[in-house]
């Protein structure tokens, strides 16, 4: 089976945050002021995607292209840089950072850890590949793979910011560790600021289609869209890969709990077993439906959206092949209506150049 849904029974309950932090850092936040104010920012790019709106039977398929973002090739550059530059002004001793990745989180990070001329340690989950590790190293990063998965990786990169005096910079959050994870959910609220601009030159969507790791860029969206969500301008449908599925598993039970899948996919962006409880206070009563899905449509969808131009990683093209899934089983008409305005993005590009050019070679 390539695709599961449920029905979230949480929809429509109220936002309560567990601690004021993310409260506090949202309403004290300005992301976009502060990414304008960088040399090389520039807006992704946003494509109708005609051709494809007609093979899914939608009024219309709106992409938001996030290979275009810095030299990054994803969206990741907007929470690490924003998060960092609030860290370094609240203290402007920082003597390090490190962070846990699954490839293009940690990449952003070293990024602008370089231009703060500030080390930088990742820790990559065992299976990353060695073009990531590579594009990460390329910033001056010191990279270490670690005998285990995402969760481990992460508790690896805590232990090296206690020996060493450093901050970890991790975009998931734990009791005491929450107001650099704010920083960061904060930060893509630039890419939304973008989309309100560049969305008048088509119809407003009235589905929304966001894909979930550990779930603080999702519900950074949903957070910003809360109101037409609430109201009923715009539904929202969350997509997983089938062997990391945590906000479908604890929305199927109706509480926060860790994924039970093998977390062996090619979605290594949406590989994460743990929903951040940031994440999951925003998204548990703003998600529709949540949907998991297998590898078995990730490399048509790519090759799809190569076809309109669009350059999609394999998590960059999760979305996508979500709709694949849904037109094989028979869900348009059911969990997305027929004609309607769907809005999704391609969260990265060709991070892994090698590996791109395989399985679109398939």
């Amino acid at each position: 089976m390539s695709i599961n849904y449920v029905r979230n029974s949480l929809f429509g309950s109220p936002l309560v945050f567990s601690s004021n932090i993310l409260e506090r850092r949202i309403k004290e936040g300005d992301p976009y002021t502060y990414h304008r104010s960088l040399s090389d920012y520039q807006p992704t790019p946003v494509h109708n995607l005609n051709r494809l709106a007609k093979f899914f039977d939608l009024e219309s398929l709106i992409i938001k292209d996030e290979s275009k973002r810095f030299d990054l090739k994803a969206f990741k550059g907007l929470g690490a840089s924003y998060a960092l530059e609030m860290l370094v002004r609240r203290d402007s001793n920082v003597k390090g950072v490190c962070s846990a990745t699954d490839g293009n989180h940690g990449r952003a990070l070293a990024r602008f850890a370089q231009l703060k001329s500030l080390p930088c340690k990742i820790y990559v989950p065992q299976g990353t590949t060695e073009g990531r590790v590579s594009a990460i190293a390329a910033y001056g990063a010191d990279v270490e793979t670690v005998s285990g998965d995402y969760d481990y990786a992460v508790k690896q990169a805590q232990i090296r910011a206690q020996e060493q005096g450093w901050y970890q910079v991790q975009d998931t959050a734990w009791a005491g560790y929450e107001e650099i994870p704010a920083d960061i959910l904060v930060g893509y609220f630039t890419q939304a600021i973008e989309l309100e601009q560049q969305i008048n030159l088509y119809s407003r969507p009235t589905t929304l289609i966001l894909t979930a790791g550990v779930g603080t860029w999702a519900a950074s969206l949903a957070y910003f869209w809360r109101d037409a969500i609430s109201s009923g301008q715009m539904e929202l449908i969350l997509v997983e890969s089938k062997e990391s599925a945590c906000f479908y598993e604890s929305i199927l039970e109706r509480s926060y709990r860790s994924a039970s899948g093998t977390q062996v996919t090619l979605m290594a962006g949406l590989n994460c077993a743990t929903p951040s409880p940031h994440a999951w206070d925003i998204l548990k009563g703003l998600v529709k439906y949540t949907v998991q899905i297998s590898d078995e449509k990730i490399v048509t969808a790519m090759k799809a959206l190569r076809e309109e131009g669009i350059e999609s990683g394999e998590t960059g093209a999760a979305g996508v092949a979500s709709l694949y899934a849904m037109k094989e089983k028979g869900l348009i008409g059911q969990l997305i209506p027929r004609k309607n305005n769907i809005l999704l993005f391609s969260t990265e590009g060709a991070t892994d150049p090698k590996l791109y050019d395989l399985m679109l070679a398939q």
